[in-house]
């Protein structure tokens, strides 16, 4: 047997049904199921709030352990200039980073505004290529994992042990899907707002840690 709770909370107008046991169902409204990016009238306004998600997520780099010395940025589009880019200054730690040290660059990676910091140029220049390429495309990270810096330092090829390693193998046939699968990948994959809701409680936990002091 299995039993059934309703909870309402009043405060979403909505009802969720959970029901314990074996089988597991959860139904909710969709204002309760997952984060969404906020929209934004004043767009000075959606790049202050970019700009603290941007150092938010240099925290979450650096607890993950993506930090590696002075490598690795993350580029931002500006959304009132939209040819223009926010990126990090060069050599200063994931994990120090708050929205003041932001610096704002043209598309060769020249300061225009924020942060009087040097720049990784080399850096960006690869950023600045695929926002150019694809402008609905807003942010673009670059960073070390610690096991993929280990690994590297032998020489050696990835196994070919699953469906991501598979596709860095140069001697394994490779099979093209239907569109038909393709488009369903597409439809499961969802928009931006899913990878938001998986950032989420990241951000809320980074401001618990650190006070918040990364949005000075």
């Amino acid at each position: 047997m299995s039993t059934t709770t309703t909870i309402t909370e009043a405060s979403f107008d909505a009802q969720v049904t959970v029901q314990t046991g074996l089988n597991y169902s959860k139904r909710q409204t969709e204002a309760q199921s997952r984060a969404r990016i906020p929209q934004f009238e004043d767009k000075a306004e959606e790049r202050k709030w970019q700009l603290e998600q941007m150092a938010a997520a240099f925290r979450i780099f650096a607890k993950l352990g993506f930090a590696d010395g002075g490598s690795g940025h993350i580029s931002v589009r500006d959304p009132v200039v939209t040819n223009t880019f926010w990126i990090n200054p060069y050599a200063v730690h994931f994990g120090l980073l708050k929205v003041s040290d932001m610096v704002h660059v043209n598309e060769e990676g020249v300061r225009i505004g924020g942060a009087d910091l040097p720049v990784n140029a080399a850096g960006f220049i690869i950023h600045a290529a695929i926002h150019k390429a694809r402008p609905d495309i807003n942010a673009a990270c670059h960073v070390h994992s610690p096991y993929g810096r280990a690994w590297s330092n032998f020489g050696q090829p990835i196994d070919m042990l699953n469906q991501g390693s598979a596709g860095a193998s140069s001697g394994l046939q490779k099979t093209i899907v239907g569109d038909e699968e393709a488009a369903y990948t597409k439809t499961g994959t969802g928009n931006p707002e899913v990878m938001y809701m998986q950032f989420v409680p990241e951000y809320q936990m980074m401001l618990k840690e650190s006070g918040g002091n990364f949005l000075e």
